[in-house]
């Protein structure tokens, strides 16, 4: 399964969209030293305003044009990749979800208070398990981005998701909780009523929730879990995006 041509489409846009809002700032060398410029869109010179990345207003510039190489690439990879193509496309997101993207700016990374005893670490994040670190990787495959055990309050209830995944391009967020000790009986005991608690609270699972259940000595396939997260991704999609 791969995504959908409607996700990509919205991601595609959303991409463009990001990189119009962003100062035409590009990065040079002269004289041996690493220049940041803004480039005068009506005149095909420079501006004779530069600055060295090594000052802060160089360092602030130099941020945004490594920010616009990047979203470029990411566009030409869409193009290139998966052939998406938007001309003539218009669509709009529709404002119903339960995690919306504006939450966001709310969440504080890798908060859970419980102490890690084991040593997992995924680019520099100390995670829990081994099934954690696969979730990561492919999330990481799928260029989706994600947030390592945040601390999250929705309606006055405090939750700890393992991940939280951030799909801006559908202005909504989803939960990924690792449920690795489904063979304890006193852990299904503690766990029962944070899953009923998110439902409670509008995330249910294979919606905007996916929990990925293993044991002592077994968990999901690689190939079962990336399914399930591209399947969900699809099916948000599919509810939030409208052609116009």
């Amino acid at each position: 399964m791969n995504l959908s041509t409607k996700y990509l489409q919205a991601k595609y846009l959303y991409l463009s969209n990001e990189l119009a809002k962003l100062p035409p700032a590009f990065l040079s060398i002269h004289n041996g030293h690493e220049i940041a410029y803004i480039k005068n869109t009506d005149s095909p010179k420079i501006q004779k305003t530069q600055h060295h990345t090594n000052t802060k207003e160089g360092a602030e510039l130099k941020e945004i044009a490594l920010l616009r190489k990047k979203i470029k690439h990411k566009l030409k990879s869409l193009t290139t990749q998966y052939g998406i193509n938007t001309n003539n496309i218009k669509i709009s997101i529709k404002d119903d979800c339960a995690l919306p993207i504006s939450y966001r700016s709310k969440f504080i990374n890798d908060s859970n208070p419980y102490e890690k005893k084991d040593n997992y670490l995924h680019n520099g994040i100390q995670m829990r398990s081994r099934l954690e670190i696969i979730i990561a990787e492919i999330l990481d495959s799928l260029e989706l981005e994600y947030m390592y055990e945040v601390e999250i309050n929705i309606n006055g209830v405090v939750y700890h998701p393992d991940f939280v995944v951030f799909l801006p391009e559908l202005g909504t967020c989803f939960i990924i909780e690792c449920l690795g000790k489904t063979d304890d009986l006193s852990y299904i005991y503690r766990n029962n009523e944070r899953i009923g608690l998110y439902m409670y609270a509008g995330l249910y699972p294979n919606q905007n929730l996916l929990l990925f259940c293993g044991t002592k000595n077994s968990i999901p396939t690689t190939i079962s879990i990336r399914h399930d997260i591209i399947h969900l991704v699809n099916n948000l999609a599919e509810k939030l995006v409208v052609y116009e």
